[in-house]
């Protein structure tokens, strides 16, 4: 006899034995013998996994310069460009003419001094697009930190407030740990931009050389 929400129910002492040995053989079955450790021990895995990977998101949100619009449109740009300098003609050879090698050394010399006036045009063009792209950088991230405490507030009543510039704070207002936190991560991230753009650049010299 057992009793189920206040009632009790009969069986026979048979069918009693019957439901313990079958309870015993599906308890000795290592999938649900373990589930109790196995269950705890996944839902941890999956909070562990779950946990590194919004970390790492942020960490890579805040570090990669890729994720900056104006970073990444600039250097698609700037990639778009280089890549139209390494498919570029350095011999400057057709299949509808012969040439004697006096014509197709005047031609090579041709085509190198070509080559070189355009790379001289294409540095300047990529340095216009990297500053371009770091004062749009720069200007978003002076626009979200303008921010002033209540000790600042009060010291610039009847003053025009100056926001905080991550060049030069010309104001008597200290910067905030936060905003020179953030000003480090920006410099870190527009550094690691300007050395790709320069080693995408040297390697494209070398190629030509």
């Amino acid at each position: 006899m057992h009793f189920v929400s206040r009632e009790a129910e009969f069986i026979s002492l048979a069918e009693w034995k019957d439901e313990v040995e079958n309870y015993k053989k599906v308890h000795g079955i290592p999938f649900f013998k373990h589930f109790r450790s196995q269950k705890s021990f996944v839902l941890w895995k999956r909070l562990v996994k779950r946990t590194k990977m919004v970390e790492r998101g942020a960490y890579l949100k805040k570090e990669l310069f890729i994720v900056d619009k104006n970073l990444n449109i600039h250097g698609i740009d700037i990639r778009k460009l280089i890549y139209k300098l390494n498919s570029s003609d350095i011999i400057g050879i057709t299949r509808d003419e012969a040439m004697n090698v006096d014509k197709l050394t005047a031609n090579i010399k041709k085509k190198q001094d070509e080559l070189q006036e355009l790379l001289l045009n294409s540095e300047d063009k990529i340095k216009m697009l990297i500053e371009k792209a770091c004062k749009n950088s720069i200007f978003e991230f002076n626009q979200s930190t303008r921010i002033f405490g209540k000790e600042e507030t009060k010291k610039t009543e009847g003053k025009e407030e100056v926001p905080y510039n991550i060049f030069a704070d010309d104001s008597y207002h200290p910067m905030p740990y936060t905003v020179e936190a953030s000003t480090k991560t920006l410099f870190k991230r527009l550094a690691r931009f300007i050395k790709m753009i320069d080693y995408m650049f040297m390697q494209l010299v070398i190629n030509f050389g």
